[in-house]
């Protein structure tokens, strides 16, 4: 949404955690081709800052998707 929307400075990126990561690769290889995007539009560096101890608020959860959003 930030990126849509500028609503805010950012990179130009979307930072997501996911499994299985060569089946989401190919998927976001072939969103970035037909929409134009940058191949590296979806980043999984932000790995790394991820914690069990990190209390997270549910936003939607379907069947392959799962959206969390921290709390302060």
């Amino acid at each position: 949404m930030s990126l849509v929307y500028d609503a805010r400075d950012s990179t130009q990126d979307v930072d997501a955690l996911y499994e299985p990561k060569n089946e989401r690769s190919d998927i976001a290889r072939s969103i970035a081709q037909e929409y134009g995007l940058e191949k590296d539009w979806q980043n999984d560096g932000s790995k790394g800052f991820f914690s069990p101890k990190i209390i997270t608020q549910t936003i939607i959860e379907l069947p392959a998707l799962m959206v969390k959003s921290l709390l302060a």
